[in-house]
């Protein structure tokens, strides 16, 4: 079950479990953006982040995660860093991870497919994940 408050350093806070599986459904689809993990501690930072890379039509995501967007670089729009966040994607949601460097410094966190995605989400959330997904 998904939760209203991600937090490690910076939260990311939700209204309601409505907005966080309709935010779910919009990363399920993965139109919008990437998650990844970075082993940041591994070059002196001060341990892993989850982050949600953002590429395009950011107006998309409801404002607990546009309230935490930071500047990206490149193609990438924003960047919403949450180890708590990017990991209940992964225990909890059907997310996996996926090395993309040799040297495993970082991994994408790819999503389930729509079906396999709906499977995690309780049925009263189910038209709130499918709204995300569809945006």
């Amino acid at each position: 079950m998904a939760k209203l408050i991600y937090t490690t350093r910076k939260s990311i806070v939700f209204n309601s479990l409505s907005e966080v599986y309709e935010t779910i459904g919009i990363l399920t689809s993965g139109k919008y953006t990437m998650l990844k993990i970075e082993q940041n501690q591994l070059s002196g930072a001060w341990g892993k982040e989850g982050r949600i890379i953002i590429y395009s039509s950011p107006h998309k995501f409801p404002k607990p995660i546009s309230d935490r967007y930071s500047a990206g670089n490149g193609r990438i729009l924003y960047r919403v860093n949450s180890n708590a966040f990017v990991l209940d994607m992964i225990s909890n949601h059907g997310f996996t991870i996926v090395p993309i460097t040799s040297t495993g410094k970082t991994a994408n966190v790819n999503p389930p497919s729509y079906i396999e995605g709906l499977s995690f989400v309780p049925s009263a959330y189910q038209a709130d994940f499918t709204r995300g997904y569809n945006k």
